[in-house]
């Protein structure tokens, strides 16, 4: 099922999952500082939804289950949420929903670049 050696088609679309990742977290950290504002989400919490959707995809792909990604999906969206909850408890004024929104959506082109398909992603 595993195969020994390194696979090196298998970390450049790790290495891509990662980066979308990390420039999206950039984003939302210099969006932060410009606003002067305080964010639940920045790049490592970006870098970390990346390699959650990346690993999902993987296992996914290596143990032949798309449960397994939508599983990870359904973590994620928890994730997502509860962060969600949680800055509005503190900062009732808080209205955008754009880094949520943002998390889902890199989890998803994590898990496409991890399947391979790094030019869609």
């Amino acid at each position: 099922m595993i195969e020994e050696g390194v696979d090196f088609q298998q970390v450049a679309d790790f290495a891509a999952a990662l980066l979308i990742g990390a420039l999206v977290g950039l984003e939302r950290e210099r969006r932060k500082t410009e606003e002067d504002r305080t964010a639940t989400s920045g790049i490592r919490t970006f870098i970390l939804v990346s390699l959650v959707g990346g690993l999902a995809s993987w296992l996914s792909q290596t143990f032949q289950s798309p449960w397994l990604f939508a599983a990870g999906l359904l973590g994620v969206t928890a994730f997502v949420v509860a962060g969600y909850v949680a800055e509005k408890r503190v900062n009732p004024q808080a209205l955008g929903l754009t880094s949520e929104a943002a998390a889902l959506v890199v989890y998803l082109l994590a898990g496409a670049a991890a399947a391979g398909e790094r030019e869609i992603a």
